[in-house]
């Protein structure tokens, strides 16, 4: 009896143990058959013993057709690289994963696709090596959106190099042909134009001075969107870069019969910033608050402290912002009411990149109206310091990565003293050296007949001994040609049709270093005003960069801070 129920016992268990088995080889089937990873089993002899639907479908054979086969059979093309990777699995008892495949199978025997293929050693329960187990991905598609996506990346990179180098170029050739326009009217107002001529010249000047904006505008912009507008820092007196702004927009004021009312009391008011893009924020400030006010009308100009900043503010009586453009205000393009656009022109850039430029020295600009003919009111708060030098913090040598603060677009460096100028308010450029002195050597280099020739003319009516060229090869013959000639300061074009005014630049360097040291003085002039451009400038040994087209104010003041150094 005892013996009988061991009999069944034994027998219950087998029917256990063969439908557990069963259930686990078919659990595993439809885990191999169903999975869209393809599997495959090889013994030791790197024979199929078991492969899944997926795996041969990507092989081109029925599952059947693989068993007992060696991959050579199956796979001739991947045969090499697949079975090198299977025996150092075999050898080492280690997985391989994550290997990249390409290759073709009958499947599609005229493609090349590429897989994910992971290796992994096959072991029974005791351990011993049974064989090598693989799984695949097919990776084809992704392969092809993957280079598609870095053929399209590469083509929009390409498009966008074309299209800053469009930029630049665009910027040049519409910069160039405005240089001697303004230089030429620049030096009839200072003739003493009086009556409907000088209203006429003052015109003229106030329109080429619109369309150069107009192109700075739109090239800040773009740098400032991509993120490639550079900051030079160094501390500067804000109140100064303040007075000069003011002094800019003071004639038009006075044109416009406005009561303009300064008053700059901020002690805090020296400040780590981009002198020349901070003075660009306060004139853009102050020129839209002359701009947008009536005749008899009030612009205020203020510094004040404010615990530990420094608070720029610029207010006005002028035509106002209705409340529901002020959070708009800010925003590229937007100048709110058409008829305002129609009125008074512009593309609307300005704000937005004042926004951008008092945010990129960690400051904040704010707008107040109360409402359509309420005027505005617009601050600008920075972090200031109560200290009457500007402190130094780096080392000099650091200057070709932290230049000295440079012109922008729009502004002269500095403001002139009063008794340089005419009554006009138009600047002379009277060299610093006494009346008995020879006067300053001036090299002036520009492919630009009729911008060579305002410039010549308007060097020698200051006092500067002048000699021009159009070229590279014309400058430095020109200065080959006389043993003795020396270059007190070099003026001259970057772009050049024969090369660059860096080359020479660089070759006075090279020749008066031979002879009685570094001297010569420079200032480029070009259409091209990227930061990029600014640093060869600098690099190369020039002073200044100024962007076309440069006014009086700008080359006095650029004049004036050579003859000092």
């Amino acid at each position: 009896m005892d013996e009988q129920l061991r009999l069944r016992q034994a027998q219950a268990d087998t029917e256990r143990a063969t439908k557990e088995r069963d259930e686990s080889a078919a659990l595993l089937d439809t885990f191999m058959d169903q999975n869209p990873v393809g599997f495959a089993y090889f013994d030791r002899e790197l024979r199929f013993v078991r492969i899944n639907a997926a795996l041969a479908r990507i092989n081109g054979l029925s599952s059947e057709a693989h068993i007992g086969r060696r991959l050579e059979e199956i796979l001739p093309d991947l045969n090499a690289t697949v079975t090198h990777d299977l025996r150092e699995v075999l050898e080492t008892g280690e997985p391989r994963l994550g290997v990249d495949v390409t290759g073709r199978t009958p499947a599609d025997p005229n493609a090349t696709h590429s897989w994910i293929v992971s290796y992994y050693p096959i072991r029974s329960r005791d351990g011993a090596l049974l064989g090598a187990g693989v799984a695949v991905v097919d990776i084809t598609e992704r392969k092809r959106v993957e280079a598609e996506l870095a053929e399209a990346k590469e083509r929009a990179e390409a498009a966008n190099r074309a299209k800053d180098q469009f930029l630049a170029v665009l910027s040049h050739e519409l910069r160039t042909p405005l240089a001697p326009v303004l230089l030429a009217v620049q030096a009839l107002e200072e003739s003493g134009q009086v009556g409907e001529v000088a209203e006429t010249l003052a015109m003229i000047r106030r329109n080429v001075e619109l369309e150069a904006r107009l192109i700075d505008d739109l090239l800040d912009l773009t740098r400032i969107a991509k993120g490639k507008l550079q900051l030079h820092l160094e501390h500067v007196d804000a109140n100064e870069l303040v007075g000069t702004a003011v002094d800019i927009c003071r004639r038009e004021a006075q044109s416009r019969e406005l009561n303009l009312l300064v008053e700059l009391s901020a002690a805090r008011r020296w400040v780590f910033a981009d002198a020349g893009r901070l003075q660009q924020v306060f004139w853009n400030l102050i020129n839209n608050a002359v701009k947008f006010t009536p005749a008899g009308g009030v612009v205020r100009v203020r510094t004040f402290d404010d615990d530990e900043h420094l608070v720029i503010e610029v207010s006005d009586t002028g035509v106002g912002i209705e409340e529901e453009l002020l959070p708009k205000i800010f925003d590229a393009f937007e100048q709110g009411e058409r008829a305002v656009t129609r009125r008074f022109g512009g593309l609307g850039l300005g704000l937005a990149i004042c926004k951008a430029l008092v945010r990129m020295h960690w400051g904040q600009l704010i707008a107040r109206s109360a409402g359509k003919g309420n005027g505005a009111t617009f601050t600008v708060r920075l972090a200031g310091k109560l200290v009457h030098e500007p402190e130094i913090t780096s080392n000099p040598t650091d200057l070709a990565v932290h230049p000295p603060k440079h012109e922008t677009n729009h502004l002269p460096a500095s403001k002139a003293p009063h008794d340089s100028r005419h009554a006009d308010g138009v600047p002379t450029l009277k060299p610093e050296a006494g009346p008995a002195a020879p006067k300053p050597r001036v090299l002036m280099v520009d492919d630009h007949e009729d911008t060579r020739l305002a410039m010549k003319r308007m060097l020698e009516r200051s006092g500067y001994d002048v000699r021009t060229a159009g070229s590279v090869d014309a400058a430095i013959k020109a200065i080959e040609a006389d043993a003795h000639l020396t270059v007190d300061i070099l003026i001259s074009d970057i772009g050049l049709p024969d090369g660059s005014g860096l080359e020479i630049m660089r070759y006075l360097k090279e020749r008066v270093s031979k002879t009685a040291g570094d001297k010569t003085r420079g200032i480029a002039v070009s259409g091209f005003g990227m930061d990029e451009d600014v640093r060869r400038s600098r690099e190369a040994g020039f002073s200044h960069h100024l962007t076309k087209p440069i006014t009086f104010d700008r080359l006095y003041a650029a004049l004036k801070d050579i003859s000092k150094r």
